[in-house]
């Protein structure tokens, strides 16, 4: 006995408030009410770029332990993100969040020599984690991320 079309669409609402409700914590208030100096821009832009890099890691994780029919879901998502359709002139992700770092001064050498942060190493690694859990746990575990990010789905 399948879910109905009604359940599926409540737990899609109340995913999609829980993302929400997220957005409103304290450390995410703090984080979006930050007053962005040229170093502080710098530094953020570099962090997203290893942020963007872990969720490819990841991804590859969940796709590895998926069915086949998943994999294939899961790779047309990747596909554009970590290669690209250069034919449609679109660049993979990394290659974008080099470009965006440019806009705040950054060379990509400097990409390649900031470290990452602490409390993101922590947040990477348990994300790598989850995602190496079986493959509906480590689904829900990234797709919520995304989720998280998407500018459709979050207020404001």
């Amino acid at each position: 006995m399948g879910a109905s079309d009604s359940d599926i669409e409540a737990l899609w609402e109340e995913l999609v408030r829980l993302c929400n409700d997220q957005i409103s914590t304290p450390p995410f208030a703090r984080l979006l009410s930050q007053k962005f100096t040229w170093a502080r821009a710098q530094q953020y832009s570099i962090q997203m770029a290893y942020y963007v890099q872990n969720r490819r890691d990841c991804w590859g994780y969940v796709q590895g332990s998926a069915p086949l029919e998943i994999k294939k879901i899961i790779w047309q998502h990747e596909e554009d993100e970590l290669i690209g359709r250069k034919s449609e002139g679109k660049q993979d992700h990394m290659t974008l969040a080099v470009k965006e770092g440019e806009v705040f001064g950054l060379s990509a050498e400097a990409f390649e020599r900031t470290a990452r942060l602490e409390g993101g190493e922590v947040c990477f690694s348990a994300w790598i984690r989850l995602a190496q859990r079986p493959w509906l746990e480590a689904i829900a575990g990234s797709a919520i991320l995304e989720m998280r990010n998407s500018g459709e789905l979050i207020k404001g």
